[in-house]
Protein backbone atom coordinates (compact mmCIF):
# COMPACT_ATOMS: atom_id res chain seq x y z
CA UNK A 1 0.00 0.00 0.00
CA UNK A 2 1.27 3.47 -0.90
CA UNK A 3 1.91 5.98 1.89
CA UNK A 4 -0.57 8.82 2.26
CA UNK A 5 2.08 11.54 2.03
CA UNK A 6 5.65 12.06 0.91
CA UNK A 7 7.62 14.54 3.01
CA UNK A 8 10.08 15.87 0.45
CA UNK A 9 13.30 17.34 1.87
CA UNK A 10 15.67 18.91 -0.70
CA UNK A 11 19.23 19.19 0.57
CA UNK A 12 22.73 20.09 -0.52
CA UNK A 13 24.98 20.95 2.43
CA UNK A 14 23.19 20.95 5.79
CA UNK A 15 24.84 18.40 8.09
CA UNK A 16 24.10 20.55 11.17
CA UNK A 17 20.33 20.85 10.61
CA UNK A 18 19.20 18.02 8.32
CA UNK A 19 19.08 15.48 11.15
CA UNK A 20 16.63 17.56 13.19
CA UNK A 21 14.46 18.16 10.10
CA UNK A 22 14.24 14.43 9.37
CA UNK A 23 13.58 13.67 13.04
CA UNK A 24 10.65 16.11 13.07
CA UNK A 25 9.23 14.33 10.02
CA UNK A 26 9.67 10.92 11.64
CA UNK A 27 7.76 12.15 14.73
CA UNK A 28 4.54 12.88 12.79
CA UNK A 29 1.22 11.67 14.16
CA UNK A 30 0.41 10.45 10.66
CA UNK A 31 2.68 7.43 10.54
CA UNK A 32 1.81 6.31 7.02
CA UNK A 33 4.31 8.57 5.26
CA UNK A 34 7.41 8.47 3.13
CA UNK A 35 10.33 10.76 3.97
CA UNK A 36 12.17 11.44 0.72
CA UNK A 37 15.53 13.20 1.04
CA UNK A 38 16.38 14.64 -2.39
CA UNK A 39 20.14 15.10 -2.58
CA UNK A 40 21.26 17.84 -4.96
CA UNK A 41 24.84 16.57 -5.09
CA UNK A 42 24.84 16.70 -1.28
CA UNK A 43 28.08 16.78 0.69
CA UNK A 44 29.29 13.57 2.30
CA UNK A 45 28.53 14.76 5.86
CA UNK A 46 24.99 15.65 4.78
CA UNK A 47 24.45 12.25 3.16
CA UNK A 48 25.87 10.58 6.25
CA UNK A 49 23.18 12.23 8.38
CA UNK A 50 20.45 11.09 6.00
CA UNK A 51 21.83 7.54 5.92
CA UNK A 52 21.81 7.37 9.72
CA UNK A 53 18.06 7.99 9.74
CA UNK A 54 17.44 5.65 6.81
CA UNK A 55 19.25 2.89 8.69
CA UNK A 56 16.76 3.00 11.58
CA UNK A 57 13.55 4.03 9.80
CA UNK A 58 12.45 2.30 6.59
CA UNK A 59 10.22 5.29 5.75
CA UNK A 60 13.33 7.39 5.05
CA UNK A 61 14.45 7.11 1.42
CA UNK A 62 17.37 8.95 -0.17
CA UNK A 63 17.35 10.07 -3.79
CA UNK A 64 21.04 10.75 -4.42
CA UNK A 65 21.28 12.91 -7.54
CA UNK A 66 24.24 14.79 -9.04
CA UNK A 67 24.39 18.55 -8.47
CA UNK A 68 21.86 20.24 -10.70
CA UNK A 69 21.69 23.69 -12.23
CA UNK A 70 20.83 26.60 -9.92
CA UNK A 71 19.71 25.28 -6.55
CA UNK A 72 18.77 21.91 -7.92
CA UNK A 73 15.21 22.78 -8.85
CA UNK A 74 15.00 20.08 -11.52
CA UNK A 75 16.15 17.55 -8.94
CA UNK A 76 13.14 18.58 -6.87
CA UNK A 77 11.02 17.83 -9.91
CA UNK A 78 12.60 14.38 -10.12
CA UNK A 79 11.79 13.91 -6.44
CA UNK A 80 8.13 14.84 -6.88
CA UNK A 81 7.80 12.48 -9.82
CA UNK A 82 9.50 9.70 -7.83
CA UNK A 83 7.30 10.16 -4.76
CA UNK A 84 5.22 7.13 -3.79
CA UNK A 85 2.39 9.12 -2.19
CA UNK A 86 -0.47 11.15 -3.73
CA UNK A 87 0.32 14.13 -1.47
CA UNK A 88 3.61 16.05 -1.44
CA UNK A 89 4.56 17.91 1.76
CA UNK A 90 7.68 20.10 1.62
CA UNK A 91 10.24 20.52 4.37
CA UNK A 92 13.43 22.59 4.07
CA UNK A 93 16.55 20.93 5.47
CA UNK A 94 17.00 23.66 8.12
CA UNK A 95 13.37 23.81 9.34
CA UNK A 96 11.19 21.75 11.66
CA UNK A 97 7.57 20.60 11.58
CA UNK A 98 5.30 19.95 14.56
CA UNK A 99 3.92 16.42 15.02
CA UNK A 100 0.44 17.15 13.63
CA UNK A 101 1.67 19.08 10.60
CA UNK A 102 1.43 16.38 7.93
CA UNK A 103 -1.85 15.03 9.30
CA UNK A 104 -3.52 18.45 9.08
CA UNK A 105 -2.22 19.20 5.58
CA UNK A 106 -3.17 15.77 4.21
CA UNK A 107 -6.69 16.12 5.62
CA UNK A 108 -6.98 19.49 3.86
CA UNK A 109 -5.67 18.05 0.59
CA UNK A 110 -8.63 15.68 0.48
CA UNK A 111 -10.61 18.64 -0.87
CA UNK A 112 -7.86 20.97 -2.14
CA UNK A 113 -5.01 21.02 -4.65
CA UNK A 114 -2.62 23.32 -2.76
CA UNK A 115 -2.54 24.08 0.96
CA UNK A 116 -0.28 25.74 3.48
CA UNK A 117 -0.21 25.95 7.24
CA UNK A 118 -0.37 29.44 8.68
CA UNK A 119 2.94 30.87 7.53
CA UNK A 120 5.47 32.06 10.11
CA UNK A 121 9.20 32.11 10.70
CA UNK A 122 11.70 32.81 13.44
CA UNK A 123 12.93 36.37 12.92
CA UNK A 124 16.45 37.64 13.51
CA UNK A 125 15.47 38.87 17.00
CA UNK A 126 14.41 35.34 17.96
CA UNK A 127 10.68 36.08 17.95
CA UNK A 128 8.05 34.34 15.87
CA UNK A 129 6.91 36.46 12.92
CA UNK A 130 3.58 35.59 11.29
CA UNK A 131 2.93 36.27 7.60
CA UNK A 132 -0.62 37.20 6.71
CA UNK A 133 -2.06 35.24 3.77
CA UNK A 134 -5.15 33.30 2.79
CA UNK A 135 -4.72 31.08 -0.24
CA UNK A 136 -8.45 30.43 -0.18
CA UNK A 137 -8.98 34.01 -1.33
CA UNK A 138 -8.32 34.63 -5.07
CA UNK A 139 -6.94 38.05 -4.15
CA UNK A 140 -3.94 36.28 -2.67
CA UNK A 141 -3.45 34.38 -5.91
CA UNK A 142 -3.24 37.74 -7.68
CA UNK A 143 -0.87 38.95 -4.96
CA UNK A 144 1.59 36.20 -5.90
CA UNK A 145 1.09 36.68 -9.64
CA UNK A 146 1.69 40.44 -9.63
CA UNK A 147 5.10 41.99 -10.29
CA UNK A 148 7.38 42.96 -8.67
CA UNK A 149 7.65 39.46 -7.16
CA UNK A 150 6.08 38.95 -3.71
CA UNK A 151 5.77 35.67 -1.85
CA UNK A 152 3.78 34.63 1.20
CA UNK A 153 3.99 30.90 0.47
CA UNK A 154 7.16 29.35 1.82
CA UNK A 155 8.56 25.92 0.95
CA UNK A 156 8.21 24.52 4.45
CA UNK A 157 4.55 24.49 5.38
CA UNK A 158 3.20 24.03 1.86
CA UNK A 159 1.78 20.86 0.31
CA UNK A 160 0.02 19.87 -2.90
CA UNK A 161 -1.40 16.81 -4.56
CA UNK A 162 0.71 14.92 -7.07
CA UNK A 163 -2.23 15.09 -9.47
CA UNK A 164 -2.31 18.90 -9.41
CA UNK A 165 1.47 19.05 -9.88
CA UNK A 166 1.18 16.99 -13.06
CA UNK A 167 -1.18 19.62 -14.46
CA UNK A 168 1.41 22.38 -14.13
CA UNK A 169 3.16 23.90 -17.11
CA UNK A 170 6.62 22.71 -16.07
CA UNK A 171 6.81 22.12 -12.30
CA UNK A 172 10.09 22.84 -10.55
CA UNK A 173 12.44 24.76 -12.88
CA UNK A 174 15.45 27.03 -12.50
CA UNK A 175 13.90 30.49 -12.04
CA UNK A 176 14.47 33.54 -14.19
CA UNK A 177 16.93 36.14 -12.80
CA UNK A 178 15.32 38.13 -10.02
CA UNK A 179 12.72 35.44 -9.31
CA UNK A 180 12.53 32.84 -6.54
CA UNK A 181 12.30 29.15 -7.34
CA UNK A 182 9.39 28.45 -5.02
CA UNK A 183 7.41 31.46 -6.27
CA UNK A 184 8.00 30.25 -9.84
CA UNK A 185 6.27 27.01 -8.83
CA UNK A 186 3.45 28.66 -6.86
CA UNK A 187 2.65 30.95 -9.79
CA UNK A 188 2.05 27.89 -11.95
CA UNK A 189 -0.43 26.61 -9.36
CA UNK A 190 -2.19 29.97 -9.13
CA UNK A 191 -2.70 29.96 -12.90
CA UNK A 192 -4.43 26.57 -12.85
CA UNK A 193 -8.10 26.86 -13.81
CA UNK A 194 -10.35 26.06 -10.88
CA UNK A 195 -7.47 25.80 -8.37
CA UNK A 196 -8.66 24.80 -4.91
CA UNK A 197 -6.26 26.31 -2.37
CA UNK A 198 -6.39 27.01 1.35
CA UNK A 199 -4.40 28.36 4.29
CA UNK A 200 -4.93 26.48 7.55
CA UNK A 201 -5.45 28.49 10.76
CA UNK A 202 -2.65 26.91 12.82
CA UNK A 203 1.11 27.50 12.74
CA UNK A 204 2.63 24.01 12.51
CA UNK A 205 6.18 24.77 11.36
CA UNK A 206 9.34 26.29 12.79
CA UNK A 207 11.11 28.04 9.93
CA UNK A 208 14.62 29.49 10.16
CA UNK A 209 15.26 31.53 6.98
CA UNK A 210 18.89 31.25 5.93
CA UNK A 211 19.16 34.97 5.13
CA UNK A 212 18.37 36.01 8.73
CA UNK A 213 19.70 33.05 10.73
CA UNK A 214 23.22 33.59 12.16
CA UNK A 215 25.88 32.06 9.93
CA UNK A 216 28.16 31.11 12.81
CA UNK A 217 27.22 27.51 13.73
CA UNK A 218 27.32 28.18 17.47
CA UNK A 219 25.21 31.33 17.17
CA UNK A 220 22.79 29.53 14.83
CA UNK A 221 22.42 26.69 17.34
CA UNK A 222 21.66 29.22 20.09
CA UNK A 223 19.11 30.90 17.82
CA UNK A 224 17.34 27.58 17.25
CA UNK A 225 17.67 26.13 20.76
CA UNK A 226 14.51 27.61 22.40
CA UNK A 227 12.36 26.44 19.52
CA UNK A 228 13.88 22.97 19.40
CA UNK A 229 13.14 22.74 23.13
CA UNK A 230 9.54 23.81 22.48
CA UNK A 231 9.16 21.04 19.93
CA UNK A 232 10.09 18.48 22.58
CA UNK A 233 7.02 19.34 24.70
CA UNK A 234 3.86 17.24 24.43
CA UNK A 235 1.79 20.43 24.22
CA UNK A 236 4.07 22.04 21.61
CA UNK A 237 1.19 22.59 19.19
CA UNK A 238 -0.97 24.45 21.71
CA UNK A 239 1.94 26.49 23.03
CA UNK A 240 2.97 27.53 19.53
CA UNK A 241 -0.56 28.74 18.78
CA UNK A 242 -0.44 30.90 21.93
CA UNK A 243 2.89 32.32 20.81
CA UNK A 244 1.42 32.99 17.36
CA UNK A 245 -1.48 34.93 18.91
CA UNK A 246 0.96 37.10 20.87
CA UNK A 247 3.13 37.56 17.78
CA UNK A 248 0.14 38.59 15.68
CA UNK A 249 -0.95 41.12 18.33
CA UNK A 250 2.58 42.52 18.56
CA UNK A 251 2.79 42.87 14.78
CA UNK A 252 -0.62 44.55 14.57
CA UNK A 253 0.37 47.05 17.23
CA UNK A 254 3.59 47.73 15.36
CA UNK A 255 1.62 48.19 12.15
CA UNK A 256 -0.74 50.67 13.82
CA UNK A 257 2.23 52.61 15.16
CA UNK A 258 3.83 52.75 11.70
CA UNK A 259 0.52 53.86 10.17
CA UNK A 260 0.25 56.63 12.76
CA UNK A 261 3.79 57.78 12.06
CA UNK A 262 3.24 57.69 8.31
CA UNK A 263 0.00 59.60 8.69
CA UNK A 264 1.86 62.22 10.72
CA UNK A 265 4.54 62.47 8.08
CA UNK A 266 1.99 62.78 5.33
CA UNK A 267 0.28 65.62 7.18
CA UNK A 268 3.52 67.46 7.95
CA UNK A 269 4.17 68.69 4.38
CA UNK A 270 0.58 69.94 4.08
CA UNK A 271 0.90 71.78 7.40
CA UNK A 272 4.15 73.30 6.20
CA UNK A 273 2.61 74.28 2.89
CA UNK A 274 -0.37 75.85 4.64
CA UNK A 275 1.90 77.82 6.98
CA UNK A 276 3.98 78.98 4.04
CA UNK A 277 0.88 80.12 2.18
CA UNK A 278 -0.27 82.11 5.25
CA UNK A 279 3.16 83.66 5.71
CA UNK A 280 3.24 84.59 2.01
CA UNK A 281 -0.17 86.25 2.24
CA UNK A 282 0.93 88.22 5.31
CA UNK A 283 4.18 89.27 3.64
CA UNK A 284 2.33 90.43 0.53
CA UNK A 285 -0.11 92.44 2.69
CA UNK A 286 2.76 94.07 4.56
CA UNK A 287 4.53 94.85 1.28
CA UNK A 288 1.36 96.38 -0.11
CA UNK A 289 1.05 98.58 2.98
CA UNK A 290 4.68 99.67 2.68
CA UNK A 291 4.25 100.40 -1.02
CA UNK A 292 1.25 102.57 -0.20
CA UNK A 293 3.15 104.41 2.51
CA UNK A 294 6.16 105.01 0.27
CA UNK A 295 3.93 106.30 -2.51
CA UNK A 296 2.23 108.70 -0.09
CA UNK A 297 5.56 109.98 1.21
CA UNK A 298 6.84 110.39 -2.33
CA UNK A 299 3.79 112.41 -3.27
CA UNK A 300 4.23 114.59 -0.20
CA UNK A 301 7.91 115.13 -1.03
CA UNK A 302 7.13 115.99 -4.63
CA UNK A 303 4.46 118.41 -3.45
CA UNK A 304 6.85 120.08 -1.02
CA UNK A 305 9.59 120.40 -3.64
CA UNK A 306 7.20 122.12 -5.99
CA UNK A 307 6.08 124.64 -3.43
CA UNK A 308 7.18 128.34 -3.32
CA UNK A 309 8.67 128.01 0.17
CA UNK A 310 10.92 125.15 -0.98
CA UNK A 311 12.31 127.25 -3.82
CA UNK A 312 12.83 130.36 -1.61
CA UNK A 313 14.70 128.49 1.08
CA UNK A 314 16.94 126.58 -1.35
CA UNK A 315 20.00 128.94 -0.92
CA UNK A 316 19.72 128.68 2.88
CA UNK A 317 19.72 124.86 2.74
CA UNK A 318 22.79 124.96 0.45
CA UNK A 319 24.68 127.25 2.91
CA UNK A 320 23.84 124.90 5.78
CA UNK A 321 25.21 121.89 3.84
CA UNK A 322 28.43 123.82 3.06
CA UNK A 323 28.93 124.78 6.72
CA UNK A 324 28.26 121.17 7.74
CA UNK A 325 30.87 119.78 5.28
CA UNK A 326 33.46 122.39 6.50
CA UNK A 327 32.91 121.46 10.12
CA UNK A 328 33.34 117.77 9.31
CA UNK A 329 36.61 118.39 7.45
CA UNK A 330 38.21 120.39 10.33
CA UNK A 331 37.91 117.53 12.82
Amino acid sequence: MSPRATVLIPTWDAPDTLGAAIASARAQTLRDIEILVVSDGASEPTLAVANEHAAVDARVRILDLPKGEGRGERNRHVGVMAAKAPNIVYLADDDLILPRHVELLVDALASHDLVQSRNAHIAADGHLHVWAADLGDPKWHEYHLTDPPRNRTSLTGTAHTAEAYRRLESGWVVPEPGMWADLTLWRQFFRLPGLRAATLPDVTTLQFPANITPRDPEAAAGHRAPWVALLANEDAHERLQEIAVVATHRQLMGLELRKTRLAGRSRTPEIARKALREETREAKARAKQLDSKVARLQRELDSTRGSLSWRVTAPLRAARRSISRGASGSR
